[in-house]
Parts: C-alpha cells; sequence; structure tokens
C-alpha cells in the first residue's frame, strides 16, 4: 500500500463521524489494518496526557476500533494456525508413505 493511500485512509477513519455507530463500524471494518492502527495511534496521541477527570473525547471510537482490529487479527491467526494444522496432516501422511517405501525396498534388498 502506497503511504499517500494509506495516509488518506487514516484520515478517513479519523474523520469519519461516530453517528451513525452502524456505518462508522462498517468503515472501521472495511479498512485496512494498517489504516486501523494508525488511527488508533491518533486517537491515543491527541489526548494522550492527564484528562483531570473530564473523559477522553475519543476513547470510544479508539476501544471499539482496537476490539474490531483485534477480532480481525485474530481470525487470521486461527486461519492460519487451521491452514498449518492442514499442512502438518498431509506432511505426516507423506513421511509414513516414505517410511513404508523405505521399508519395502530395504526387506526388498534383504531377499533379494
Amino acid at each position: 500500500m502506497e503511504n499517500s493511500s494509506l495516509q488518506q485512509e487514516i484520515e478517513k477513519l479519523i474523520n469519519y463521524p461516530s453517528t451513525p455507530a452502524s456505518e462508522w463500524v462498517r468503515c472501521v471494518e472495511s479498512a485496512s489494518e494498517p489504516a486501523v492502527a494508525g488511527a488508533i495511534a491518533h486517537w491515543k496521541r491527541i489526548n494522550s496526557g492527564i484528562t483531570g477527570g473530564n473523559s477522553d473525547a475519543v476513547s470510544n471510537k479508539r476501544e471499539a476500533a482496537s476490539a474490531i482490529l483485534q477480532y480481525r487479527l485474530s481470525n487470521k491467526s486461527i486461519a492460519t494456525m487451521v491452514a498449518l494444522e492442514k499442512s502438518t496432516t498431509r506432511l505426516s501422511y507423506v513421511m509414513v508413505g516414505l517410511a513404508v517405501v523405505g521399508l519395502i525396498l530395504s526387506a526388498l534388498q534383504i531377499l533379494g
């Protein structure tokens, strides 16, 4: 992803109105992971000081975007683990097959 398009995507998320909430969630869900992470970093940076009892103006956006990003990354992690498990199973079958072939060839060599 080009830097200027990533920056534009981050700015779109930062400036997107939070109401209606369903539209905001759809906007965050359709954004790329780097853009969501960039928006979260921006929202953390603008209110990083002591609030003195005042609530952080963007804390809801930041927390919701963090949850959406975490959910998406968790799903990717699970998909990766499932793919690795399938690969490992196939590799195990191949190794067992090679071991059987090796045993057969050894037996034929001994008998021959």
